[in-house]
């Protein structure tokens, strides 16, 4: 059960009720495209989008110093590719410096994205696309891993590089290059429910799922339930294999809730990842939570680490810490780690 209106209807009020929460935050109706109320004129539009369900994914990313706008699909649908050549056409117009699309590695969200890039560069608009799939659980596919909670962090990263005035073709360069540096897997204990529909697949009272998908895509794995410990070694020993790391690297980390875990749970999660990383004598620079990339009421976890490579780590870190209003990036002062308190408890991260 759920607390909607209609099937039909809430993706659509769903947009609304964000809009009337966030005033700063612009409806197109019709197109199921948000805004920012706002013109830069003379700096790089962010735009994303993807299906609904997933909220506050990608509307409650808008704001300054992140995305500039984001199309919405049906529950678990891409948007049509009119909607999103839309949102492309109309950031273009008040955002000069052209735009960069980042686009969810899943089917129908690489064609449908892919034709409106097509349409609007032959109708002469500065757009570039780039495709994020850093979910280790699919990496193995033809078309790469399917694109998980990883693609907040690239929004937020791609905001900052606009907001401080980098032009289309360095942010997608350097957007590839950090999309070459994350790698992101769930474990799930509850699968979640379409509205009007029963769960999408079902998973044994003491089991986990490791690795399933937003859309309720088959896991690599089922397991006995463990502790939070257990969890956390096994899910970040396969991302640490998949990424290659080793003692003194240093990373940033994103905990993102699938729907229905408990800020207890996570808050443990957030605690055995700590712990974990210092056990390898890994540096963890920052560490985020919140619900970020949902399934709906999915009870599970995705955790997503970014390498923070000697070249760029520094560099990455400011773009993380960088200020932004977007309504649902968790990061703010009180993420950072003070250099007093570091002085003063003699802590090495």
């Amino acid at each position: 059960m759920k607390l909607i209106n209609s099937v039909e209807t809430c993706v659509d009020e769903n947009l609304r009720g964000l809009v009337y929460t966030h005033p700063g935050l612009r409806l197109h109706p019709g197109y199921r495209v948000v805004t920012l109320n706002q013109k830069s004129p003379n700096k790089v539009a962010i735009l994303t989008g993807g299906g609904s369900g997933h909220e506050p994914f990608t509307a409650g990313f808008i704001g300054d110093g992140a995305l500039s706008g984001a199309v919405a699909g049906g529950i678990f649908a891409s948007p049509p590719t009119s909607n999103i050549l839309y949102g492309i056409s109309h950031l273009c117009g008040h955002y000069h410096g052209g735009v960069l699309v980042i686009i969810p590695n899943y089917t129908g969200d690489r064609l449908n994205f892919g034709k409106a890039i097509e349409k609007a560069k032959i109708a002469g608009l500065k757009v570039e696309g780039l495709i994020l799939g850093e979910d280790v659980a699919s990496s193995a596919n033809k078309t790469g891993g399917r694109g998980m909670c990883g693609l907040v962090v690239l929004y937020k990263m791609c905001g900052a590089m606009a907001a401080d005035g980098m032009d289309l073709d360095y942010i997608f360069d350097m957007a590839k290059t950090i999309s070459k540096r994350m790698a992101t897997l769930s474990v799930c204990l509850k699968a979640c429910s379409l509205p009007g529909q029963p769960p999408l697949f079902e998973i044994a009272h003491g089991e986990l799922d490791l690795g399933a998908g937003v859309h309720g895509e088959a896991g690599i794995e089922r397991r006995k339930l463990g502790t939070a410990k257990e969890t956390i070694e096994l899910v970040l020993g396969k991302i640490l294999s998949h990424l290659s790391l080793a003692a003194k690297d240093r990373v940033a980390v994103m905990i993102n809730n699938l729907g229905s875990t408990s800020v207890l749970e996570v808050n443990i999660l957030a605690m055995e990842i700590k712990e974990f990383l210092n056990s390898k004598n890994i540096r963890l620079e920052r560490i985020y939570s919140g619900h970020l990339m949902t399934s709906l009421e999915m009870h599970g976890v995705q955790i997503c680490v970014l390498h923070l490579n000697s070249e760029h780590g520094d560099n990455w870190l400011q773009l993380l810490d960088a200020k932004t209003n977007a309504p649902g990036w968790p990061g703010g002062e009180l993420s950072l780690v003070k250099l007093e308190k570091m002085l003063r408890t003699k802590r090495i991260y």
